[in-house]
């Protein structure tokens, strides 16, 4: 009788454990971006502005170019541009041993790829270093800092002409797309003008590129 006693209490034990844990909500599981864990305001607003919630998961986002990917790993999209989320973007959010580093942070051996697959069709590569780049595909060097080009222009040229080596190729990539002139600058800042050739958004832009490496941009004149 004694044994059957200790056996009820030990079940009813059990059961008591099962529903105590059962009332208990296991915690959500966080987003981190940049080591900074996003709040419900954060998810929200992302959730409004792109329309699907963002999976829990570490994450980078680099606010000046929109461009974010998984901890340590390589480029996987791009939202806008300076969203209010996440702390500072660390050098050695995507890794480290490439030594191609863009706005601070050190290139996954992946992004490199890509990028010496595109550089490849204008006769370069991607070089070690420190760089500057913006959400417009703008990139140049940090220091001096100086404009270099455009992706965007880049990969729209590589569309153009297909596979290499099937159509017309010039030392200088940007002469069927955008050319960039220097208008002169001063204590470590330089200003660029850039002239888009064709395309709907043809037409002339100024780019400022101040010592710090930010860029700022007045307003494009269309051409007629």
């Amino acid at each position: 009788m004694r044994n059957h006693v200790h056996w009820l209490l030990a079940c009813a034990l059990l059961l008591f454990q099962d529903c105590t844990l059962a009332a208990e909500p296991a915690p959500p599981a966080s987003v981190m971006v940049n080591g900074q864990e996003l709040d419900q305001t954060q998810l929200a607003l992302l959730l409004q502005r792109y329309g699907t919630p963002v999976a829990p998961g570490r994450y980078w986002y680099d606010p000046r170019t929109g461009f974010w990917g998984h901890e340590g790993g390589p480029t996987r999209g791009q939202l806008q541009a300076g969203e209010p989320v996440g702390g500072p973007l660390a050098a050695d959010a995507s890794g480290r041993g490439s030594g191609v580093f863009v706005n601070g942070r050190e290139l996954h051996a992946q992004d490199v790829q890509q990028l010496d697959a595109l550089f490849a069709l204008f006769g370069t590569r991607t070089l070690p270093g420190r760089y500057w780049a913006d959400a417009q595909g703008n990139f140049g060097t940090e220091n001096p800092p100086r404009l270099l080009g455009n992706l965007r222009a880049m990969a729209r040229e590589a569309e153009r002409r297909g596979a290499p080596g099937k159509s017309g190729y010039r030392n200088n990539p940007w002469s069927y797309t955008t050319d960039y002139s220097s208008l002169g600058g001063g204590d470590g800042a330089s200003y660029y003008e850039r002239k888009r050739t064709y395309g709907p958004d043809k037409g002339h832009t100024s780019v400022y590129v101040d010592a710090d490496g930010s860029v700022s941009y007045d307003t494009p004149a269309r051409d007629p």
